[in-house]
């Protein structure tokens, strides 16, 4: 059965539970992700009358997505991940036991940057080690308001005559069990202990643990709610389009039919001394998409981006790219050191539940080596970078064959292979003075 320490524990959780469903804060986070995949419909029909909502469909733009996706540059190329086994040597992980990982830590960067803060979990499925992405939780603490001892959250959805029943998971360092959210904390069967020693759950904060308040962070208001705005002007303009872009048509006369039929393919009779009119209201369009471009681009701006992130792309210079760009990667500059720590204290939590599961050792001395952003360059620019640093042996032509087509060249010893082909010499075979007399008393050398 629970001991009443760790019910304790679970009691005050469910209070601050209460304390985040009163305050919104649960929804807004969930709000945020619709926003986020482009589920916003229902967001945008509360500012509608049922009639209105009738008449069309709600305007869908979602800005959200493609500002967090376009801003969220660490994990824009994968990290190179190393260990060692002890000596000096250094390998890379094995990629083989990690299922997904590269994409999971790319959509945990984007979610850490739309609701400022994501929890990430180790666990094991089918032999290989995942990572769970949790939004909804509630840390669990002792005596220490900023620093958990643990963390439950929802794991599964039932529903019965009493409602939506939440089936609900808890862990610390010591135990971890199921319960559901109408058990009263009443669960006896199923306490277990904590095989790892270790909560296996990591919170990724997006500017680092607040300092007065542990949940003291919020999701990005400025972004969601212009995303709202826009929908809501795109959802004005549609309807201006469709009613009234041909102008308002009036009638007028003593002896008008209790109906009138207004359409391309109808002709309504006015009787005597009737007249039927069309009056041009004014232009709105243009002022209405002015005005969402106002909106987008301030948005662009305050999140690191050029207005021509709004307006599209047009052929232009890298320098000229790099010095529109400079804000966001000095952005990226500064959250790579945060995300090598998380990368850090995740992999500890990695080597535990690897060792307990799947009795496997996955190394020590983890470094994580992030790439440098892809630059962007002119054909000019490139040929010139690339003659330099061949001048500087930092690259020769095979690396510059990988880069341009990484599908057909895979490795280096394919890149050589091809221009070996074209008659270039092959320069893993080393060829010493004796090996050049040896050919030439052979009467294969050239004099």
């Amino acid at each position: 059965m629970i001991d009443n320490q760790v019910h304790q524990y679970l009691k005050n959780a469910w209070i601050l539970w209460n304390q985040l469903q009163n305050k919104g804060w649960n929804a807004s986070r969930a709000m945020a992700l619709n926003y986020y995949h482009g589920i916003t419909e229902d967001f945008t029909k509360k500012w509608y009358s049922e009639k209105t909502r009738k008449k069309g469909p709600m305007a869908n733009t979602n800005i959200t997505g493609r500002i967090i996706k376009r801003t969220s540059l660490v994990y824009m190329l994968p990290p190179v991940r190393t260990v060692s086994d002890g000596g000096d040597k250094r390998r890379p992980v094995d990629k083989e036991l990690y299922a997904n990982k590269d994409i999971k830590m790319q959509r945990l960067e984007r979610w850490v940057n739309l609701l400022q803060l994501e929890v990430i979990g180790v666990t094991t499925r089918g032999g290989k080690l995942e990572h769970d992405l949790i939004t909804r939780f509630v840390p669990v603490y002792a005596d220490d308001p900023l620093n958990p001892i643990g963390i439950t959250f929802p794991i599964q959805s039932t529903k019965n005559n009493n409602g939506t029943v939440d089936m609900w998971q808890y862990w610390d360092d010591e135990v971890t069990f199921d319960y559901n959210s109408l058990s009263n904390l009443q669960v006896r069967e199923n306490q277990r202990d904590n095989p790892y020693g270790v909560s296996p759950y990591l919170y990724v904060f997006r500017d680092g643990k607040p300092e007065e308040k542990f949940l003291g962070v919020d999701i990005d208001w400025e972004l969601v709610n212009t995303n709202l705005a826009v929908n809501l002007n795109e959802t004005n303009k549609d309807f201006n389009i469709q009613f009234q872009s041909f102008g308002w048509a009036f009638a007028s006369g003593p002896q008008l039919p209790k109906i009138l039929e207004v359409g391309p393919d109808k002709i309504t009779r006015v009787g005597d001394e009737g007249e039927i009119g069309m009056v041009s209201p004014p232009n709105t369009v243009e002022a209405i998409e002015a005005g969402i471009n106002g909106k987008y681009k301030r948005l662009a701006q305050n999140h690191g981006l050029p207005v021509q992130f709004v307006e599209g792309t047009t052929a232009e210079s890298g320098i000229s790219i790099r010095l529109r760009n400079q804000e966001l990667q000095d952005e990226r500059t500064g959250d790579i050191p945060k995300y090598r720590k998380y990368e850090k204290e995740l992999f500890e939590l990695e080597k535990i539940v690897a060792d307990v599961d799947l009795g496997k050792n996955l190394g020590e001395d983890f470094n994580v080596d992030f790439n440098e952003s892809v630059e962007i360059l002119s054909v000019s620019e490139q040929d010139a970078h690339d003659k330099n640093d061949i001048a500087l042996n930092i690259i020769d032509t095979a690396d510059i064959l990988i880069r341009r087509d990484p599908d057909k060249f895979k490795d280096r010893d394919a890149a050589l292979d091809h221009l070996v082909e074209r008659g270039m010499p092959d320069p893993r075979i080393v060829v010493t003075p004796v090996d050049n007399l040896v050919a030439a008393l052979a009467g294969n050398a050239t004099p």
